[in-house]
């Protein structure tokens, strides 16, 4: 009898460390979605910024 409940829970065990195991690659794989979604706004800021200096330097010219 206890080797049929040793044995149930080492089954429970094992599913529940899959279920961790699973759960651990879902986030990992969220934190590189975010960290690609930071890089990909960071990239834009600094595009929008030399959008930014081009037009004012535009700008600077026409008041001349």
């Amino acid at each position: 009898m206890k080797i049929i409940k040793i044995q149930q829970n080492v089954e429970t065990q094992s599913k529940e460390a899959k279920n961790h195991n699973k759960m651990m690659q879902e986030l990992t794989d969220k934190i590189a979605s975010i960290e690609k979604n930071v890089t990909d706004l960071i990239e834009l800021k600094n595009t929008l910024q030399e959008f930014d200096n081009a037009i004012a330097s535009i700008n600077s010219r026409i008041d001349q």
